[in-house]
């Protein structure tokens, strides 16, 4: 073939190959450029990057201090596709995973003084990735709320602690969920405890397979029940076992 003919074929197919968009990133709600240190100098926080301005998530990554440290995130077709994380000489360091395996993977943010105040880890399925727990902290360190996600007799459970500031547990119980990210249709099940500040049992509920409420009890701070009810449909109740 010669020359004259090899051209116009080069051209034809340049001319029909799609344009790659250029990657629009945003950190703490703010435009930067990963390939322009100056945008990102001193910052902290999750970098998003989109494919073009106002496309779909194609990659996130964790930022600490100015520094590409932490959590990195690829997306396709709105699908996690790879997740590792990287330490601060930019080689990948800790858990790490590819999509279709079962690998938990991190994701945590930092309040600007630096200390840890949320760290999610997320559980690779086939259809991309889906929450495994979610963790959160007080500024002074205690541990302020946790979140678990898991699969019990073929239902998706989100089990919630909560904890007063001082590190005793405030709050715990469980909802039935559609799926781990679900908000909507979820229903109360088991038994939920509340706590004193002192880390002592003060009330339980206990609800149906509907997630109504059938039982209530009230304890004092030594632990003695104080009231114990059976609650009805419509509200009403009566002692337990009576």
């Amino acid at each position: 073939m010669g020359f004259s003919h090899v051209l116009p074929l080069v051209l034809l197919c340049l001319a029909a190959a799609p344009a790659m968009a250029v990657e629009s990133c945003e950190l703490n709600g703010q435009h930067v450029n990963p390939n322009n240190g100056n945008t990102t100098a001193g910052k902290t926080g999750l970098m998003r990057c989109r494919d073009g301005e106002g496309g779909p998530v194609v990659r996130e990554q964790e930022l600490q201090g100015g520094m590409f440290k932490g959590a990195v995130r690829f997306f396709r077709d709105g699908q996690l596709e790879k997740d590792y994380r990287v330490n601060e000489r930019g080689n990948r360091d800790g858990v790490a995973g590819e999509r279709g395996g079962r690998v938990v993977t991190l994701d945590q943010e930092y309040h600007e003084s630096g200390k840890l105040v949320r760290e999610r880890r997320w559980r690779l399925v086939d259809r991309g990735g889906e929450p495994a727990s979610e963790q959160h902290w007080y500024l002074n360190g205690q541990p302020k709320e946790r979140v678990d996600y898991a699969v019990v007799d073929g239902r998706s459970l989100r089990q919630e602690t909560t904890y007063q500031d001082n590190g005793q547990k405030a709050f715990e119980g469980a909802w039935r969920v559609a799926t781990p990210v679900s908000r909507g249709g979820e229903a109360a099940t088991g038994v939920h405890r509340r706590f004193d500040e002192a880390g002592r049992l003060r009330g339980e509920r206990f609800h149906d397979e509907r997630g109504r409420v059938t039982r209530e009890r009230e304890l004092d701070g030594s632990g003695s029940v104080v009231r114990d009810d059976e609650v009805f449909e419509d509200g009403s109740r009566k002692a337990y076992g009576k």
